[in-house]
């Protein structure tokens, strides 16, 4: 996957207890839904959608992160969608 033109997560090195609903290890890589990047801000939003519920009910994870001058250090934030949201 070209992470420029399909940016992705991967949950590969995900501690072994993030498991969803049905008690399955998250998917090894997905790729974000309705994302966007604006390059004067340096931040990047988007959704990692589940087809089934990984947390009490969540099906997505809507993330809102912030490219450091590190390019090894990214701040952000994660909400939850779903379930009781």
């Amino acid at each position: 996957m070209d992470p420029y033109d399909n940016p992705y997560i991967s949950y590969g090195n995900a501690p072994d207890d993030w498991v969803n609903d049905r008690n399955k290890k998250y998917a090894e890589i997905k790729s974000f839904e309705k994302w966007k990047y604006d390059a004067e801000t340096k931040t990047f939003k988007g959704d990692i959608e589940w087809e089934i519920s990984v947390m009490n009910g969540v099906f997505t994870f809507s993330y809102e992160l912030f490219l450091q001058p590190n390019p090894n250090e990214i701040k952000g934030t994660l909400r939850l969608k779903g379930g009781s949201d």
